[in-house]
């Protein structure tokens, strides 16, 4: 089993009615993680509080627990994450967003598949998402089951993924995220998709069927579908944007 350390970062905005299960899933994990830090960016509800009322709890457990606060007015994640990045501890960094409910064994997964291949920058497994018809979840599983045989496509879901600190400096993280949805003036946020991208200049993006979880589906609106089309354009676009711009430079 690795002995990496591993911090998992949660970003927060007004989730005060699903904190909870999120936290009881960390707190269950098989083994724990080292570490925890959640992110409130600015929330008007009682999100903040009900993370406080968890300070004893991870303290009982031996995780270190930290409460950050961020004033940033756009309630975007990038920012929180960029926070929680620059504060984390751990050797490894969970990437999770505050509906997401981990598997029991998702920190030994994702510890295990970093002993396994020192190569390894950077994880992602499963999503399983809540309050879809059966055909969009039959949908989401073959996308799945392509993504497995398509390494091309290999990213790291900032719902459900993990990834090396050391990499993550290295590559400058998410600092130059907002230059680069300026150049390409994307219409939605694609942080974790960029961050794959800069990864996969300095070792390997893998994904893993046990590394588990599940949550809320968003955007589920009648622009759903445009935004599909826009995620599949975006991929591609932050794609060749990041293989000229750090191909190089970042090695």
């Amino acid at each position: 089993m690795n002995n990496s350390t591993i911090s998992i970062i949660i970003p927060c905005y007004n989730e005060e009615n699903i904190i909870q299960k999120n936290f009881e899933c960390i707190l269950s994990q098989s083994i724990l993680p080292e570490e925890v830090i959640f992110v409130d960016n600015n929330s008007t509800d009682s999100s903040l509080r009900v993370a406080e009322s968890y300070k004893d709890k991870f303290s009982k457990k031996g995780i270190e627990f930290n409460i950050l606060i961020e004033k940033d007015q756009s309630q975007k994640q990038v920012i929180p994450r960029m926070i929680a990045f620059e504060k984390a501890k751990g050797e490894l960094v969970g990437m999770i967003d505050v509906d997401t409910q981990i598997s029991k064994d998702w920190v030994k997964t994702a510890k295990r598949c970093f002993a396994e291949n020192k190569n390894l920058c950077s994880l992602m497994g499963p999503f399983d998402f809540w309050g879809i018809d059966i055909f969009s979840r039959i949908g989401i599983y073959i996308f799945f089951v392509l993504y497995y045989f398509t390494k091309y496509f290999y990213l790291m879901w900032g719902c459900n993924g993990v990834l090396k600190k050391e990499v993550y400096n290295r590559c400058s993280g998410l600092n130059d995220y907002w230059e680069m949805h300026q150049d390409l003036k994307l219409a939605y946020i694609y942080d974790d998709n960029f961050l794959s991208e800069k990864l996969k200049l300095f070792g390997d993006v893998k994904f893993c069927w046990q590394l588990k979880a599940k949550g809320e589906a968003r955007n589920q609106d009648s622009s759903s579908n445009n935004r599909k089309i826009d995620q599949l354009l975006s991929f591609f676009k932050i794609k060749n944007y990041v293989f000229k711009k750090y191909k190089n430079k970042l090695k």
